[in-house]
C-alpha cells in the first residue's frame, strides 16, 4: 500500500535502537534540507495559482528564492535566511494551515522550519528530525533489532504488486505482516 507508513514505521524501529554514522548525519541533513525548498516551492506556486498577495517585505524574499531554487536545491546561509523570512509571511502560513486542501505539502514542514537555524549544528540532524523525514521506500530494506530477549529482522518492500515474487524469499519465517 503506497504512502501507508510502512517506511517511517522501518526507520522508527531503526531510531530505537540505533546511532547514526556521521555520513548518515549529512544524507539525512540534505533530505531535510532539499525538503524545506521543495515544500516551500510549492507552498509558494499554490500562493501565486490562488493570487494571494505575499507581504512587501517578503516579496522580493520570494522573487529571489524562486530564481534560485530553480537552478539548485543547494542549501547555505542565505537559503536559509530567505526560508526563515518566507515562513513568517502571512500568505505562507495560510496556504500551510490549509495543507490538506492540496495535497502536496508534508505535515512535518513545520516541524524542520521552526529549526532552520539548527540545520549547520554539528550534531545536527538529531534523532527526532530523522523521525520527521518523510520516507520514500525504493528498494528492499532489512534491519536487526534485538528487544529484550528477542530479535526481529524487520523488512521493508517496496513497489508494485508485479515485484512481490522478488520479496518472497524474504518472508521464509514470517511471523507478522504489516501493511
Amino acid at each position: 500500500m503506497p504512502d501507508s507508513g510502512k517506511s517511517s514505521l522501518f526507520l522508527q524501529a531503526k531510531l530505537i535502537s540505533y546511532l547514526f554514522t556521521i555520513q548518515e548525519k549529512a544524507k539525512y541533513r540534505n533530505q531535510i534540507q532539499e525538503l524545506c525548498i521543495s515544500q516551500m516551492r510549492t507552498i509558494v506556486g499554490i500562493a501565486k495559482k490562488l493570487a494571494v498577495p505575499f507581504s512587501p517585505a517578503t516579496l522580493d524574499y520570494v522573487q529571489l528564492f524562486l530564481k534560485v531554487s530553480n537552478n539548485s536545491l543547494d542549501w547555505s546561509p542565505e537559503m536559509e535566511e530567505m526560508l526563515t523570512i518566507m515562513w513568517k509571511d502571512p500568505t505562507i502560513q495560510m496556504v500551510f494551515q490549509n495543507r490538506y486542501q492540496y495535497h502536496q505539502i508534508h505535515d512535518n514542514t513545520q516541524f524542520f522550519m521552526e529549526r532552520l537555524n539548527q540545520f549547520n549544528e554539528p550534531d545536527y540532524p538529531e534523532t527526532i528530525d530523522i523521525a520527521h523525514i518523510p520516507i520514500m521506500s525504493t528498494d528492499i530494506q532489512e534491519a536487526r533489532y534485538t528487544f529484550g530477549k528477542m530479535d526481529f529482522v524487520y523488512i521493508d518492500v517496496v513497489g508494485p504488486k508485479s515485484n512481490s515474487k522478488k520479496w518472497l524469499d524474504c518472508f521464509a519465517d514470517t511471523t507478522l505482516v504489516i501493511f
